[in-house]
């Protein structure tokens, strides 16, 4: 099983209503911290993330909405992969859909060499 790397550019992770960041927002994934297992399914996985929210705390002072990072459960966002949905797919199924999106990128690029 290879290990899928969140934070690359291509995943985009937008807030679900009623959660820590403001919904519909895109956050940051600073570290994908789940120990993966092929029959998983993405939205169970859980990370440390930064964006904003609406939440403060006390003794801030500052406007809201500000920036912050903190743990989060996957399933808080929908999380897409190159435009495609892929929350409700297993860690199985979003491998096979990066290997074969890779695939693709080479065979262009040989293409296009010749």
């Amino acid at each position: 099983m290879q290990k899928i790397d969140f934070t690359n550019s291509n995943f985009i992770f937008i807030s679900k209503p009623n959660q820590y960041y403001i919904e519909g927002h895109p956050v940051q994934i600073d570290s994908d911290c789940t120990d993966w297992k092929e029959y998983y399914l993405i939205k169970s996985g859980w990370g440390f993330f930064s964006g904003l929210t609406m939440v403060s705390y006390k003794g801030y002072e500052g406007e809201l909405p500000r920036m912050d990072g903190d743990t989060s459960a996957f399933e808080e966002f929908d999380i897409t992969y190159k435009g495609i949905l892929v929350s409700e797919m297993t860690y199985a199924e979003l491998e096979k859909l990066i290997l074969a999106d890779n695939r693709e990128v080479k065979i262009n690029s040989l293409k296009d060499e010749l």
